[in-house]
């Protein structure tokens, strides 16, 4: 394919016009896209099923088509649209023909012929049930909930270690985006840790991602914590606010979420058995190895905090103690995509 294009390709970058360009591809699993190109990361996706169900011609075409997006989006930039005359005359220019430009046609519908993870789907039902008992008026009912979901989490991630599946699919999944990284995307990303997956912000031009990698199912649930958050913790500022008149202002905003990271992972530590502990060493360590498969060069973030907003870090560090998930893992059905085992 470089050879066609004329294009002399490296392990993760190109050159083009005296440029030299960053590329990267990622696997990802959707029911109905079979490719994307992310012009903010330069970054071409292909779909998992792509693997099983594609001849080699289809698949080439289909990188073939991103491939053009990518040339089309660095000559034009987002100016035109993504199946016009620019896409087209792209592609006749490598010698790319109507089979490149439809790509996207040439694979048939699989999603009747795969099965689900009929296991993995019955433990995130368990979890999700109990997630919402979690949010129970009951104090004592709710603790009992949250530490029993917990414990459903835990024996599964062990179960899952001790089963040394080689073939395990690493699961990384892009939960959230936006213009420019806050305290509150900083204190989701905290509260995800207890989940048992690794978060990381990826950047792009005048982008960011927060992207989570693990098992399957911590991935499933961190994906609706993420979501869920967005909109939460927006709604107990405001709450905090109107039951505290004088919390105002940016920096108190800023350390009321951090303190809603802090009192919600302090809860959950004190939470923790002994037994427990010992367990989590193996999880993390375990984490911390499918991480560097992932992310070569992970550099873990992590909040600093600041002195000043003190009053809004106190007041959401309380209400951080008393945060649950109301809501059931599968009322939103996202656009987004999880991406598996990064191709190197």
């Amino acid at each position: 394919m470089a050879k066609e294009m004329g294009i002399s390709f490296g392990r993760n970058r190109f050159k083009w016009k005296n440029f030299s360009i960053p590329l990267s591809f990622v696997i990802f699993e959707h029911p109905t896209f079979l490719g994307h190109f992310n012009s903010h990361i330069y970054q071409i996706g292909l779909n998992k099923k792509l693997m099983y169900t594609a001849k080699d011609k289809v698949l080439k075409d289909i990188i073939r088509h991103e491939l053009a997006h990518l040339f089309c989006f660095l000559t034009h930039g987002r100016t035109v649209d993504d199946h016009g005359v620019e896409f087209r005359e792209i592609c006749r220019n490598f010698g790319w023909d109507e089979s490149v430009y439809r790509a996207y046609m040439n694979v048939e519908n699989e999603n009747d012929k795969i099965e689900g993870d009929l296991k993995s789907e019955k433990i995130i039902e368990r979890i999700k049930k109990l997630l919402n008992l979690a949010s129970s008026e009951n104090k004592h009912e709710a603790e009992l909930a949250t530490i029993k979901a917990n414990q459903l989490l835990l024996k599964h991630n062990l179960e899952h270690i001790n089963s040394q599946n080689e073939e395990e699919d690493v699961v990384v999944k892009r939960v959230l985006e936006g213009s420019r990284k806050t305290s509150k995307h900083q204190a989701i990303y905290e509260i995800l840790t207890t989940f048992h997956v690794q978060p990381v912000f990826n950047h792009g031009r005048g982008h960011f991602y927060l992207e989570i990698l693990g098992d399957r199912v911590n991935v499933e649930i961190a994906d609706y914590i993420a979501n869920y958050l967005d909109l939460e913790l927006e709604h107990l500022w405001k709450m905090a606010q109107k039951e505290n008149e004088g919390l105002k202002g940016l920096a108190n905003k800023n350390s009321f979420f951090e303190g809603m990271a802090q009192g919600y992972k302090e809860k959950m530590r004190e939470q923790k058995t002994q037994i427990d502990s010992k367990a989590l060493v193996l999880l993390k360590k375990d984490l911390e190895k499918k991480s560097e498969v992932v992310y070569s060069s992970l550099r873990y973030t992590s909040s600093k905090g600041s002195s000043k907003g003190s009053e809004g870090r106190k007041i959401g560090k309380n209400m951080g103690r008393d945060l649950s998930f109301r809501q059931g893992i599968d009322k939103k059905q996202k656009s987004g995509t999880g991406l598996l085992s990064w191709l190197k």
